[in-house]
């Protein structure tokens, strides 16, 4: 093995075909400058043999192939273009539960006495329609217990 590579793998590749590669100043948006690689063969003698590599990326051309956006670019696009898509969907779900929620606070800040012989609206869920039939069926009561009071003299119009 040359020297460079046996200061970058001080000890052998233990397993045949089993690829060893050691990266100098990478972080994950950028390619890294250098890239070393090791790998341990036998050969038809069976004569044990490393094959190593060493790639400079200051060196290398761009091909056709490489033109246009940097891959990590086009990776972080996507992310933000889904993170946006996620948002977006939660606003509609949240927005579609909380129309009925605030329809209903609409109409029960609305009720009173004469609105109350009318039956309640629709909200959508089960859950909304049982509680404003609460609501009704109480602004309903109290509105019987009135006209009882009233009818037996007891509360002056």
């Amino acid at each position: 093995m040359p020297d460079n590579i046996k200061n970058i793998f001080p000890t052998p590749p233990e397993n045949h075909r089993q690829l060893q590669v050691h990266f100098e100043n990478w972080w994950y948006f950028a390619p890294p400058e250098k890239s070393y690689s090791l790998m341990s063969l036998l050969n038809k003698d069976g004569e044990l043999r490393y094959v190593s590599k060493i790639m400079v990326t200051s060196t290398m051309t761009k091909t056709a192939h490489h033109e246009g956006l940097d891959p990590m670019v086009i990776i972080a696009l996507w992310g933000l273009g889904s993170l946006a898509v996620f948002i977006f969907v939660i606003y509609r779900m949240l927005n579609n539960l909380t129309h009925p929620v605030q329809s209903i606070y609409t109409w029960a800040k609305q009720l009173n006495l004469k609105s109350a012989s009318k039956s309640p609206p629709d909200f959508q869920y089960d859950e909304l329609n049982q509680l404003a039939n609460i609501i009704h069926g109480s602004i309903q009561n109290v509105g019987r217990t009135l006209e009882r009071k009233r009818v037996s003299g007891l509360c002056q119009p």
